[in-house]
């Protein structure tokens, strides 16, 4: 499965419709003034519950670590990131309202930022996607689309706002004049909404395998059938942007990938024909780590390709982050994807067949009772950290003061 390695970025289709419909006024205009030359002082109290919360939020206890991220907003406003992880976490909890609050908290506070403009233009950025996650989860569409077309004004050419974009206007179209309330897609729908593009990926695959010689994987790129998951909630969400399904042997991507440009569709499939290649229902820490290993070389050689074409650069947040990693060295885009995957899979195995352990294995029984072994003592070590935080709560605002 393809989980985003970018900090904070739940899948935008994949949240839940539903929770409180938010009746506030327009969203802020993103108006990024030089910055004022103020002087910035380090808030160690705003940072001790900031650290907290981040422990809370990353054991999945996300509603209580809600409380440390407001404390820490609280203590010092001016904080961007406290905002931003405040409203990411709100989303988790399926608090909108709380959300569309801290990223509008967010590009106000950036309005005297004293960081660099890189970062400043980042910040912006996730304010804006995290308002258009919820507005779009307490069903304020048009809202919605208002900030990701202003994120699309901050990067024009990134395609985690377009592709969100392209999904609002086809909800749209099918919402008539209905200005609240689900629109249900069904896979079908979408997949062929997605076709073109679809077709597309599969050719710079094949090119890029090619060029490769890696007959291997191309017998997988054409008997392994990829589709678009529908909003109709007929079938279990995407786990991230896209995923392997192996009782069905499919692809499935996650709804705003319909509206993908074919290169970025093209680099999660390829991550995904790694799982379907070994042929078993498992998937590892390793096996991870060869799917961001074969996407993000991929992802490589589609810029270096476009520039000698005299194209654009495509931008996509999870990708181009982990390319920069990999870019670095192989061994810290494995550390990115083992500490995300460790995260947000509590439980998950070492290994698996074909990554990290042979393919046919002598002892196959033995062999799924040591994985189920591995996985109960990751998951008996994972509540026994959630179990700690927990039993630290009556202690722990002694440990600031």
């Amino acid at each position: 499965m393809s989980l985003s390695l970018y900090p904070s970025y739940p899948a935008f289709s994949a949240l839940p419709q539903g929770g409180e419909p938010n009746t506030s006024a327009s969203p802020l205009p993103v108006s990024l003034v030089p910055a004022k030359p103020l002087a910035s002082s380090a808030n160690p109290v705003a940072n001790a519950y900031l650290a907290r919360a981040v422990r809370l939020s990353k054991a999945h206890l996300h509603r209580e670590a809600q409380p440390y991220f407001q404390q820490a907003t609280t203590h010092q406003p001016s904080q961007v990131k406290a905002w931003l992880q405040l409203g990411n976490n709100a989303l988790h909890t399926d608090s909108p309202t709380v959300a569309i609050q801290a990223g509008k908290s967010a590009l106000a506070a950036l309005t005297s930022s004293t960081e660099p403009d890189t970062i400043r233009h980042e910040q912006a950025l996730s304010a804006l996607l995290l308002l258009g996650q919820a507005y779009h989860k307490s069903q304020q569409p048009l809202l919605a689309l208002q900030v990701l077309q202003q994120a699309q004004q901050v990067a024009p050419n990134l395609d985690d706002v377009t592709r969100r974009i392209g999904l609002l206007n086809l909800e749209q179209t099918h919402r008539g004049g209905l200005m609240q309330g689900d629109v249900l897609l069904s896979s079908a729908q979408l997949s062929q909404v997605a076709a073109p593009t679809l077709e597309d990926a599969q050719k710079l695959i094949l090119q890029y395998f090619t060029a490769r010689n890696r007959r291997d994987l191309v017998d997988s790129l054409f008997t392994i059938p990829v589709r678009v998951l529908g909003t109709d909630k007929q079938e279990p969400p995407v786990a991230g942007l896209a995923e392997y399904r192996h009782a069905n042997r499919e692809i499935v991507l996650t709804p705003e990938l319909a509206f993908a440009k074919p290169p970025v569709v093209a680099a999660y499939w390829l991550h995904e024909l790694v799982h379907a290649w070994d042929n078993d229902a498992l998937t590892s820490i390793m096996e991870e780590e060869d799917g961001y290993r074969a996407a993000i070389p991929f992802w490589d050689w589609v810029q270096k390709d476009r520039k000698k074409a005299g194209l654009s650069a495509v931008n996509e947040l999870n990708l181009d982050f982990a390319h920069q990693s990999w870019v670095n060295s192989v061994d810290k885009l494995d550390f990115l994807v083992r500490d995300t995957y460790a995260h947000q899979l509590p439980g998950v195995l070492e290994s698996s067949p074909g990554h990290g352990r042979p393919l046919i294995s002598a002892n196959p029984t033995q062999e799924r009772e040591n994985d189920l072994q591995e996985q109960s003592d990751k998951l008996a070590q994972y509540e026994n950290t959630r179990q700690s935080l927990l039993a630290e709560e009556s202690q722990w605002p002694g440990q600031i003061s």
